[in-house]
């Protein structure tokens, strides 16, 4: 490694995701786990790399002009010297504009996140934050995409 010199390193990670989608309910549900380890110069291996972070949202009639939606999140790591995070939420969006080449909306959601440091990080206390979010979203398809062929 060029950070660190003459260093053993093995890292090992994984992902997976499931979705299941209709015209009445999306759910979504994913997990990332990555661990590492290292040995520098004959040294005790050590720990450099740990987190392990699982996502689910829920989206009730996914395709129509109005759709309500849930999601929660669970992480911990070890760089960012987190031993928990919780984040959970609601929201809904609303889609004015949707065709093959084309989609806009708009999603309004409330967020609640509690996030526990890990006993090293010190001088860091337990976090909880409340907030809003507001996302816009406009796409376009540009080009002949969906248009039928002329005689």
């Amino acid at each position: 490694s060029i950070l660190f010199g003459n260093t053993h390193q093995r890292v090992v990670g994984g992902r997976g995701t499931v979705t299941r989608a209709d015209s009445t309910i999306e759910l979504d549900a994913s997990v990332q786990l990555l661990y590492g380890d290292a040995e520098v110069e004959g040294e005790a291996r050590e720990v450099v790399k740990r987190l392990w972070l699982g996502t689910v949202s829920v989206d009730y009639r996914p395709a129509g002009q109005t759709s309500p939606f849930v999601f929660g999140t669970f992480e911990s790591s070890l760089e960012k010297q987190i031993a928990e995070r919780y984040s959970v939420g609601a929201g809904v969006k609303r889609t004015f504009v949707r065709s093959e080449r084309s989609e806009a909306s708009l999603s309004l959601a409330a967020l609640d996140e509690r996030t526990v440091p890990l006993p090293a990080a010190r001088g860091r206390a337990t976090r909880r934050l409340t907030r809003w979010s507001v996302r816009v979203r406009a796409r376009h398809a540009g080009g002949d995409a969906g248009a039928s062929a002329r005689d």
